[in-house]
C-alpha cells in the first residue's frame, strides 16, 4: 500500500534532498512549494502525512495544519526553521503530531514520519487472534480508549481527535493510573528524546486532553493537577 506524504516547502534545494531521500524507502511525495498548490492536492489526494513548512509564500503554515487537521485523518509534522517555544507550542495546540527544527538529518525525518504514521494509520493484517491476545482499548467512565486503531470515544460513540502525542500522554497517564507523574517522566515518555526544562509541552497537551473531555462530559475531571509534583488520571481504568 502507498504511502502517500504532502511536503509544503518553498526551499528548493531542501525540497530536493528530502523527496530523494524518502522516495527511497518507498514513500510516494506529493510537493507543493505554496499553500494554494497543498490545497489542490489535498483535494485530489488522500494524505496520510502532511511536513509544513511554516513561512510560505502565501500564507501560513499553522493555517494550513490546522485545515489538515480539521478535515483529513492525516498525521502532521511542522518542518521550520523557527526554534521559538511559541512556535512549537502553537504547532501542537493547532494539532501537530511533531515538530522538527531545520537542519537536521533526513534519517531523524524518517524516524519522526515513522513514529507518526504508526499511530495515525490503522495497522494492516490484524488477525483475530492476536487481537484477543493484546490489551490496546482503555475503558474508563464510559470512554473509550483504542490505542491499537488510534481512536478515542466519548460515552455516546463519538470519535475525538487525538494527535499522536495526546495519545501517548493518555497511555501513560491511563497505565499508571492513580500515581503522579513529573513533567520530566511525561516528557520523556511522550517524547523519547532531549528536551528543554522550560519546554511547556506537557501543559499544552494535558489542557487540550482535559478541553476534549469536558466538551463532551462537562463536570468529569479524569486528569488533576498536584502542584509542585506533577499529573494523575483520577478514574478507574479497565484494560481489554
Amino acid at each position: 500500500m502507498t504511502t502517500n506524504i504532502l511536503l509544503v516547502d518553498d526551499d528548493e534545494r531542501f525540497s530536493r534532498v528530502i523527496i530523494r531521500y524518502l522516495a527511497n524507502h518507498e514513500f510516494e511525495i506529493h510537493l507543493a512549494e505554496n499553500v494554494k498548490t497543498a490545497y489542490e492536492i489535498l483535494f485530489k489526494i488522500n494524505i496520510d502525512l502532511a511536513l509544513v513548512d511554516l513561512n510560505l509564500p502565501d500564507g501560513h503554515g499553522f493555517d494550513l495544519s490546522h485545515y489538515i487537521r480539521t478535515n483529513t485523518t492525516a498525521g502532521i509534522i511542522i518542518v521550520t526553521g523557527s526554534n521559538e517555544q511559541i512556535d512549537k507550542i502553537v504547532g501542537l495546540e493547532i494539532g501537530g503530531d511533531d515538530y522538527l527544527v531545520k537542519p537536521f538529518e533526513p534519517r531523524e525525518l524518517l524516524a519522526r514520519i515513522r513514529s507518526v504514521l504508526r499511530r495515525t494509520m490503522i495497522v494492516p493484517n490484524v488477525t483475530a487472534t492476536n487481537i484477543l491476545d493484546r490489551k490496546d482499548v482503555a475503558i474508563f467512565e464510559n470512554w473509550s480508549c483504542d490505542f491499537a486503531k488510534h481512536e478515542l470515544k466519548s460515552p455516546i460513540g463519538k470519535i475525538i481527535n487525538v494527535t499522536s502525542y495526546e495519545l501517548k500522554l493518555l497511555y501513560t497517564l491511563l497505565k499508571n493510573n492513580g500515581i503522579v507523574l513529573s513533567r520530566d517522566k511525561l516528557m520523556d515518555e511522550i517524547n523519547g528524546r532531549d528536551w528543554s526544562p522550560s519546554d511547556r509541552t506537557v501543559d499544552v497537551l494535558i489542557g487540550k486532553l482535559r478541553k476534549k473531555f469536558i466538551s463532551e462530559s462537562p463536570g468529569d475531571k479524569f486528569i488533576v493537577s498536584i502542584r509542585g509534583e506533577g499529573y494523575k488520571f483520577v478514574s478507574k481504568v479497565q484494560w481489554m
